[in-house]
Order: structure tokens, then sequence, then C-alpha cells
């Protein structure tokens, strides 16, 4: 394990990220500023399957195949595992809810993936 998964091993943290490089002053000035903007491209990634949220797919795509972002897959799937919220029933009916973002889990997902994006320009 320690050989072939461990050395593998890529942490980030939920909570550490969240207080000390998202919830913070300058990134909720930057958040709210292009809010109209970044609703109207949530409710645009909405749009793409005719729902009230935006999907896994959608999301992802946007980061790693949609714009000029390009980032790959694999970070963007990480990005947006970890802004998924606690799911108070996993076990819902219809599809998983882990499989849909909320608008203020897709401003966490923007967040996420722009600090993947940029982390080495720190």
């Amino acid at each position: 394990m320690t050989e072939h998964v461990f050395k593998f091993e890529y942490e980030m943290s939920w909570q550490d990220f969240r207080d000390n490089d998202l919830w913070v002053r300058d990134v909720n000035l930057t958040l709210n500023a292009n809010n109209d903007g970044l609703l109207r491209l949530y409710k645009k990634l909405a749009l793409i399957k005719m729902q009230p949220y935006a999907s896994f797919e959608d999301s992802v795509n946007l980061m790693s195949k949609d714009s000029p972002v390009g980032m790959s897959n694999k970070d963007a799937v990480r990005c947006f595992g970890l802004c998924k919220m606690t799911v108070k029933n996993e076990l819902e009916k219809g599809s998983s809810p882990y499989k849909k973002i909320s608008f203020v889990e897709f401003l966490e997902y923007v967040g996420r993936c722009a600090h993947e994006k940029f982390k080495d320009l720190q």
C-alpha cells in the first residue's frame, strides 16, 4: 500500500481550504462583484439538461473541456467532490444528490478550481 497507493495520495482538506482560502474578504468581494455573471453561468449550465440545478458532468466539462480554463478532468472532478455539502438523505429516490450542484456549491467549485489552476503562482 505504501509503495503503490499512499505515495500518490493527494490531501486537500475540505474545511481548511474554506476557512483559509475561500471564506476570506478578497474572495468574498470578488464573488460579490461577479455574482450576476456567475448566476447566469450557473443557470445556463442547469438549462443544458433542463433542470433547476447544474449537473456533475456539465460542471466538470465547464472547467475541463468547454472553456479556456483547461483543467484536467481529474482536477475538475476532485474540486467538484470537495465543494459538495453534506447531503441530508443520501438514499433519496431519483438521481444521486452528489451529481447535482447548488449555486452556493457552484461558487465554492469555482473558487476551488481557481485555486487549483493557479496554485503554482502563489
